[in-house]
């Protein structure tokens, strides 16, 4: 009986080498991997030299460098070195913070699209606790505002957790990429703050630390949503 030979690999090889619609599902599936990025890239935290600042953040950390170097200069007169060496601490925080970070990059073009895979991630987090959760933000962050106010007059504790509340807040503006009233929120704290610790200063001779990191965090904050825009994806924008 004659027995019919097949050769599967002469039949593969025809296949992939003759038919043309294979060909080109191939190279149009290799274009299109070597066209899209590799990965999302996130701004990260690097202490470099700042290569531009603006006049009114310069304005900002000027205004607590002499407020901290003041205070350096009070405490070491009348003998307080515990006080006097905080101060320093808060001077040396601020020229790192102020001029070795670069919050403006976070408003550059290659950031966009990160921005709005996070935005759309933290959106789904939050709808899948609550639908509208995320519209609650401006009560929030008006909340935090007011309690950290009080919290200076009555018990600093207090004030802390209202300014962490803030900062967590920040989360449900992402959701609904909406930043513009949250950064001027941070950064009329920012300088709120400052006023608080000046007069703490002129009172009683002491800059408190904790204030000088809750103000410059804030500030730092405002810079990065300054300009920060979201990047929508191209088949998005065209739907």
């Amino acid at each position: 009986m004659y027995k019919f030979k097949h050769d599967n690999r002469e039949f593969r090889k025809t296949l992939y080498q003759e038919e043309t619609p294979f060909d080109n599902w191939e190279i149009g599936l290799r274009t299109k991997q070597e066209s899209e990025p590799k990965k999302m890239e996130i701004p990260k935290l690097r202490l470099r030299k700042r290569s531009d600042i603006q006049k009114e953040d310069q304005v900002f950390y000027l205004a607590w460098l002499g407020a901290a170097f003041l205070s350096v200069i009070w405490n070491l007169s009348i003998g307080r070195i515990g006080n006097a060496f905080a101060s320093l601490l808060a001077a040396g925080i601020t020229i790192i913070v102020g001029y070795f970070t670069e919050p403006s990059s976070w408003s550059q073009a290659r950031y966009g699209l990160s921005f709005w895979n996070a935005s759309v991630t933290v959106g789904v987090l939050l709808k899948s606790i609550h639908p509208d959760l995320y519209r609650f933000r401006n009560i929030v962050m008006w909340a935090a505002v007011v309690g950290m106010a009080f919290g200076l007059f009555f018990d600093r504790e207090f004030s802390v957790f209202f300014w962490g509340v803030f900062l967590v807040s920040g989360v449900l503006v992402l959701a609904a990429r909406d930043f513009e009233l949250y950064g001027r929120l941070a950064k009329g704290l920012a300088w709120f703050l400052f006023l608080s610790a000046s007069l703490e200063f002129i009172f009683y001779g002491i800059l408190p630390l904790v204030l000088v990191f809750m103000s410059i965090t804030l500030h730092q904050t405002y810079e990065r949503l300054r300009n920060l825009h979201i990047k929508y994806p191209e088949w998005l924008e065209e739907g």
